[in-house]
């Protein structure tokens, strides 16, 4: 049996998953277990109106703006200035 080299020891398990159904498209990305990332596009409809859901893990990442409550986990963040 083989031992791991060094370099993957230190290797963080990361997962893409990607559903395609039903008119959405969504990515989510898991690093460690832990979801990073959810990015949620309707299909058939211009990519300006796709968004990105805050995981619960990485809320404490986002600033929130002025007034907004405490914890942004869950919340819809649309992209303002895509080029």
């Amino acid at each position: 049996m083989a031992l791991p080299s060094p370099a993957t020891l230190h290797e963080p398990a990361v997962q893409k998953t990607v559903i395609d159904e039903d008119g959405v498209h969504i990515e989510e990305l898991r690093v460690r277990g832990e979801v990073r990332s959810i990015k949620v596009q309707p299909k058939g409809v211009g990519s300006k109106l796709s968004y990105e859901v805050i995981p619960a893990d990485s809320a404490h990442d986002v600033v929130p703006s002025p007034g907004a409550g405490h914890g942004m986990a869950g919340q819809r963040v649309w992209p303002l200035l895509s080029f």
